[in-house]
């Protein structure tokens, strides 16, 4: 569960509803876990690190997923209620999102998106409720 230190082999826990993925570093590449392995995130901190990939990658980069990520144009210089609805809109589109109640913003993206502070909480579809935020820099 979220928060709940790994198993030396990096198995799920039990009661593991969301699966596993391997744990990336703040620039996106492969987290070692100090044993010749990747380091591995569990359940609802997976569903975070993979709403987090999917709000700052470009919609189209991904050609299984076309419609998968954000729409450049409706970020960059937008105002404070379109970004917001853009962003719902990217997390939503995720299978395990039941809800997006806050979207938290700190600056302007219309003035400048190189200040942006965001923080959203989720409800996902298991009744789990999950807060995370992000700094959208790579939107320049």
């Amino acid at each position: 569960m979220a928060g709940e230190p790994l198993p030396e082999d990096d198995t799920p826990p039990k009661g593991s509803t969301y699966g596993t993925a391997i744990a990336l570093t703040d620039n996106g590449s492969p987290k070692p876990n100090g044993r010749g392995g990747w380091a591995r995130v569990h359940d609802v901190d997976a569903v975070i690190q993979d709403l987090k990939i999917a709000v700052l990658t470009p919609q189209g980069d991904d050609p299984l997923r076309p419609r998968y990520g954000r729409v450049l144009s409706r970020l960059l210089g937008s105002s404070v209620p379109s970004f917001k609805t853009e962003l719902r809109r990217i997390l939503l589109f995720d299978g395990r999102v039941a809800a997006v109640p806050t979207i938290d913003i700190d600056g302007n993206p219309a003035v400048n998106r190189s200040n942006l502070d965001v923080t959203v909480t989720v409800e996902l579809r298991e009744g789990e409720v999950a807060t995370f935020s992000f700094t959208p820099r790579t939107f320049a």
